[in-house]
């Protein structure tokens, strides 16, 4: 969630286009995430006023703001595209015969043991905290840093919803 132009957007990359929450939603929103005992992590700093763009990426459409009602459009005509229709349901796909509907089970099953298989893996453990030069790396930054030494640390390679919020989770600084 971010605050641009004193209007408050939610860019969570799940979403087709930015949305807008107003100061009463994003009021109750955050209520309910402490209520649920989310931990919420606020970053603040001297943000860039502008980031100009370069011509190549600023021709592909990149860097294009949307006003509020662009990005409801936006998520209105994709949640329309994306919602079935009356003869359909939305959790089981069309399937034309006995031999397409056993590929398909194979399919998830291969699919199934190769998720477990590679959750099971273990992957060695890296640190990006610090970088050569001693500063921030990219997975960390920190924010600030009080007289007994305990850091505030903002992860900036999250999840947009992990951005705003982390169960309990504490950070590494």
């Amino acid at each position: 969630m971010r605050k641009i132009n004193g209007e408050w957007y939610n860019f969570n990359s799940l979403y087709p286009a930015p949305e807008h929450l107003s100061r009463f939603y994003l009021s109750a929103y955050l209520d309910s995430l402490k209520g649920s005992g989310w931990s919420i992590f606020i970053v603040r700093g001297n943000f860039p006023k502008e980031c100009p763009i370069p011509a190549s990426d600023a021709n592909n459409g990149f860097g294009q703001w949307l006003t509020p009602d662009d990005a409801k459009r936006i998520s209105v005509s994709c949640n329309q595209l994306q919602a079935p229709t009356a003869g359909e349901s939305s959790s089981q796909p069309m399937i034309s015969s006995p031999a397409e509907a056993d590929a398909i089970e194979e399919q998830e099953e291969r699919d199934l043991r190769a998720a477990i298989a590679a959750s099971l893996m273990d992957f060695p453990s890296f640190d990006t905290t610090k970088n050569d030069d001693g500063d921030a790396g990219s997975s960390t930054a920190k924010s600030s840093s009080d007289p007994a030494g305990n850091d505030d640390t903002v992860r900036l390679d999250a999840d947009p919803n992990e951005a705003v919020e982390g169960k309990d989770e504490k950070l590494a600084s």
